[in-house]
């Protein structure tokens, strides 16, 4: 519908593109989705709208994301995990089984504070993702970091968190 914003972030893997529509209001104003479409005898057809599990008015659900194999990881950097305040962000990985697309986890930041935008970016590569996080205050006010994170377990573990040693404030 007007202003969901498809194609705001797009990945393509084998036979697969899933593409963003952070202004999406099907889940609230502004909560996003992303839709997977899949390459099936000779043309592009439309397989699944994906929601996060508790994204809601303003998350902007979709606003990045990144595919790898079965697997697509989809930003909502607006998202507020539990405990934390407005604008800390999360990503949610989905698993495709064949069959159909199920949200395996919900990644928060370690300790996400209002307008650190996790999510603002991601790489994926098998089991390993690097999630960018602009507005972090982790080394300086809004100086931005990313951090690893590593599949182990059924579960994603946060790891090395990366910041410029020479980041000001507001970088």
């Amino acid at each position: 519908s007007n202003n969901d914003g498809l194609g705001a972030s797009v990945s393509i893997g084998e036979g697969v593109i899933a593409a963003g529509a952070p202004g999406d209001d099907d889940m609230g104003n502004g909560a996003g989705s992303a839709v997977v479409f899949r390459w099936t005898d000779g043309s592009w057809s439309e397989e699944t709208v994906l929601h996060g599990s508790n994204t809601d008015m303003g998350d902007q659900f979709g606003s990045t994301l990144v595919m790898d194999g079965t697997r697509v990881a989809v930003a909502a950097p607006m998202g507020e995990p539990d405990e934390m305040t407005g604008a800390a962000g999360q990503v949610y990985v989905f698993g495709d089984d064949g069959t159909s697309w199920t949200e395996q986890d919900v990644v928060s930041p370690v300790s996400g504070d209002e307008g650190d935008a996790f999510g603002s970016s991601i790489a994926l590569d098998g089991d390993r993702m690097l999630i960018g996080s602009p507005g972090s205050d982790s080394l300086a006010l809004n100086a931005g970091a990313a951090r690893f994170f590593d599949y182990d377990l059924g579960d994603w573990q946060p790891g090395l968190l990366l910041t410029d040693p020479n980041g000001l404030t507001h970088d």
